[in-house]
Order: C-alpha cells, then structure tokens, then sequence
C-alpha cells in the first residue's frame, strides 16, 4: 500500500525545495503547493498525513485552507510553518497540531515531523 505523502504549501519556492529535500532525504514521499486552493485540490485526491502549511499566500491562505479541508469533511494534521506573530492563537484557531516559526533549522522541522506522524498514527 501506498504511503499517504507529506502535503507542504508555501508561497515561497525556496522554503518549497528546502522543506521537500530535508523531508525527502529521510524518506518521505512529499507533494507540494504553492497556495491554498491547490492544496485543497491535493488534499481531496491524495489524501496527506500531514500538511505544513504557510499563513501567507496568494489566491487562498493558509486560514481560508484549513477552512475549507474541515468543510469538506477531511481530517488531518496541520503544523503552520510562518513567520507569522501570535502564531501560537493562530495555531489554535486554525485547529493546527503545532508550528514552528521560520526560519527553523532543518534537525526541528524533521523532529516535529516525526513525532506529529507517530501521534496520528
């Protein structure tokens, strides 16, 4: 079977690569976007373990994202990867596991990866 990919979205190419090379390095199947209405889309059909989202993007942000996925019925969890301040009532508002505040190092994001997966599976 098939494991469920990594979900990342980011407006940001280079926070895109980085985050796939570090997650793919460690073996993870990753699939990325570059707003929150392809993430929607992504989400529907592949159905991700996890999902790193970023706040700030156009066409749909990381806010109107989360909305829709728990209108549609999908559960999954979500760690916001934002430079964002307050991030922590975002996270809460959002419905979001955790979140770290970029810029991260690579040996957190991994970390935070691992154990959000473990606790959802």
């Amino acid at each position: 079977m098939r494991e469920n990919p990594i979900l990342v979205v980011d407006d940001d190419p280079m926070v895109l690569a980085a985050i796939e090379a570090a997650l793919a390095l460690r073996g993870a199947c990753v699939v990325t976007a570059s707003d929150g209405r392809e993430a929607v889309r992504l989400a529907a059909e592949l159905r991700p373990s996890l999902v790193l989202l970023d706040l700030n993007m156009p066409v749909m942000d990381g806010a109107g994202f989360a909305a829709e996925v728990r209108r549609l019925g999908m559960e999954m969890p979500i760690v916001l990867i934002s430079g964002e301040e307050n991030l922590d009532r975002w996270a809460r508002s959002l419905g979001a596991v955790a979140y770290l505040r970029k810029p991260f190092p690579t040996q957190q994001l991994t970390s935070l990866v691992d154990k959000t997966l473990a606790a959802a599976s």
